[in-house]
């Protein structure tokens, strides 16, 4: 029993980390670089003064929070699901034409802007 304990712990850690050539030294993808009390993204050098932004700022490197049309990143699924809902088109505003994610999102935007209630 402990047996497959071990092996599926050293399975999900495989999938965290790439290169598996004997020998070498495993080094996560994407990882975080701390340095005086800020946080950034090995990737891309992004700085962040919280921790869980930049989490979620490498979620984005990985693909998991990429839109598959545009390629734009998010930091979040629920900001991808929104951003995906305005490819779709059906919350356009019906006097500028804009097009926003959620019917709540067009209705401020509709008071705001167009003074409409």
């Amino acid at each position: 029993m402990v047996h497959f304990f071990l092996a599926d712990a050293i399975a999900k850690l495989r999938l965290k980390w790439e290169g598996a050539d004997a020998g070498r030294q495993l080094k996560p993808k994407f990882y975080i670089i701390e340095k005086n009390g800020r946080f950034s993204c090995n990737a891309c050098k992004k700085d962040y003064s919280d921790k869980n932004n930049a989490k979620k700022h490498l979620r984005s490197h990985a693909g998991e929070t990429t839109c598959h049309i545009c390629h734009k990143s998010f930091g979040t699924v629920p900001r991808l699901n929104y951003h995906l809902a305005m490819h779709e088109g059906k919350t356009r505003c019906p006097v500028c034409f804009k097009v926003f994610g959620c019917v709540y999102s067009l209705k401020g935007h509709l008071k705001s802007v167009h003074r409409l209630q």
